[in-house]
């Protein structure tokens, strides 16, 4: 017995990753492949699982259903219990231990299943921003020390530092996703009218070069005739004189 207690303490707790779908999916198509007990084995070595996973993604499938997942227990109760825990400090005038918030947080939540666990109430006292609403309420009855007063007074600067930073960057992104919506909406009309622009101006190419052409032929036609017959009056040589002239 005492030898198989050693054992037991010596015996390393094996802790198994969270598996992704691509990988599920994988695993489930070599199992389809080969459902050996012995596959399974080399599976769960391979994709560092439970042979029980395996199984279970085997029979049932390997997609999460739909609800899965912690759900919060009775929200309302989580109201009455903060309110109780607010009512009690005032008439008190001091914190509650936390015994006291766990025995009151099972008469509430009445679950069996509910211990009120220390990882519970962490969460919950985060969550709901007790420690600053209990000084809060210490302080307006003035049951803090100088220091503690100081110290909840840095907490709530640090808040509204906080609190201001969060509303200037949300002010800065909103600012920013109007400007690119302005500049995009800008950009897209500056486009279209660009475009109308060159296609007016293509049409207008397009007339002005059939007018243009039809003149500058009728003026060459002209012009060739009028040469002719001035360059002919310098006598049948008119051509070499004419090019002896150029030179």
């Amino acid at each position: 017995m005492v030898a198989q207690n050693i054992n037991k303490k010596e015996r390393k707790i094996h802790s198994y990753k969270v598996l992704g779908t691509n990988q599920k999916k994988e695993a489930l198509e070599e199992l389809l492949n080969d459902p050996s007990q012995e596959n399974f084995v080399l599976l769960s070595k391979k994709f560092d699982t439970t042979t029980r996973n395996l199984r279970r993604w085997f029979n049932q499938g390997y997609m999460r259903k739909g609800g899965c997942g912690r759900k919060k227990i009775n929200p309302q109760g989580v109201i009455r219990l903060e309110e109780w825990i607010l009512d009690e400090t005032r008439k008190l005038g001091k914190k509650l231990s936390r015994n006291q918030i766990k025995e009151q947080a099972i008469k509430i939540f009445n679950i069996e299943s509910f211990k009120a666990s220390k990882a519970w109430m962490d969460k919950f006292i985060k969550e709901q921003n007790l420690k600053f609403k209990i000084k809060q309420i210490l302080l307006e009855k003035g049951l803090l020390s100088k220091c503690q007063v100081l110290k909840h007074q840095q907490f709530q600067d640090s808040l509204k530092e906080k609190e201001c930073e969060r509303s200037t960057t949300k002010k800065q992104l909103k600012r920013i996703k109007l400007e690119e919506m302005k500049a995009k909406y800008i950009k897209g009309k500056l486009d279209q009218i660009l475009t109308q622009d060159f296609e007016i101006g293509q049409n207008l190419i397009k007339q002005d070069t059939i007018k243009i052409g039809y003149n500058n032929k009728e003026d060459d036609m002209y012009f060739t005739a009028s040469f002719d017959q001035e360059a002919r009056s310098f006598g049948e040589n008119y051509e070499e004189q004419l090019y002896l002239g150029f030179d």
